[in-house]
């Protein structure tokens, strides 16, 4: 697939995400393209809502999420290279599309 920059993956954490995950990982690593994994969610505002550190515990939940989803530890990561982004106080849908 000549051209492809990026490969978007949005997650929910739940596990059907999962094979989501796996599929946009491969693709990426395929095609050269960077992985983005996009977490959204209507109620989490911003870090004064659930606390200072809330952002920093979902990224670390998210980044666990994806070594899962594609077999390799979190340390290793580093040759997968996913950008983790979160979206606060958008819907799923919103988020996608204005990604």
């Amino acid at each position: 697939m000549p051209g492809l920059r990026t490969v978007v993956a949005a997650i929910d954490l739940s596990p059907a995400s999962a094979p989501a995950v796996a599929r946009a990982a491969e693709l990426a690593d395929r095609t050269g393209a960077t992985l983005h994994v996009l977490f959204a969610h209507l109620l989490f505002r911003d870090e004064g809502t659930l606390g200072g550190r809330a952002e920093g515990v979902l990224r670390l939940r998210m980044e666990r999420f994806v070594a899962d989803a594609v077999g390799v530890s979190r340390d290793d990561l580093d040759g997968i290279a996913p950008i983790v982004a979160i979206e606060r106080g958008v819907s799923a849908q919103d988020a996608i599309t204005a990604y």
